[in-house]
This record gives C-alpha cells, sequence and structure tokens, in this order.
C-alpha cells in the first residue's frame, strides 16, 4: 500500500518536473533569434523525427514475439 507522503512525493515530482520542462522549452523560445532559427529549421526536425519514429515503428511491428 502506497502511503499518503508517497503520494504527495510523486505529485511534487511530477510538478517540479513539468515546471522545469515547460519554463525550459519557454526560455529558449522567447528569444527572438531561437525562434527564427527553429522556425528555418522546423521542416529538417520534422523530417528527422519522422524518419526515427518510422523506424521504430516497422521494429515493433516486425519484432518476433516469444
Amino acid at each position: 500500500m502506497v502511503h499518503y507522503e508517497h503520494r504527495l512525493l510523486v505529485i511534487g515530482a511530477i510538478g517540479l518536473q513539468s515546471f522545469v520542462v515547460f519554463h525550459g522549452y519557454a526560455l529558449p523560445f522567447s528569444n527572438s533569434v531561437i525562434t527564427r532559427l527553429y522556425m528555418r529549421l522546423r521542416r529538417a526536425f520534422q523530417a528527422v523525427f519522422a524518419i526515427a519514429f518510422g523506424v521504430a515503428g516497422m521494429k515493433v511491428l516486425t519484432t518476433r514475439l516469444t
């Protein structure tokens, strides 16, 4: 059984992680130079992620279950 204190610790850890991640994205993208750079490279990022997820999906579909 999970104790009350453990639940609070998990909730606090998830809240802290969310705060760090969202602010970690917000701070760089509030800079116009970074935003313009990202917009210029956006299609390249999308292509890389599409290929990576496509390869991972094919791996999942072709993996033999034992």
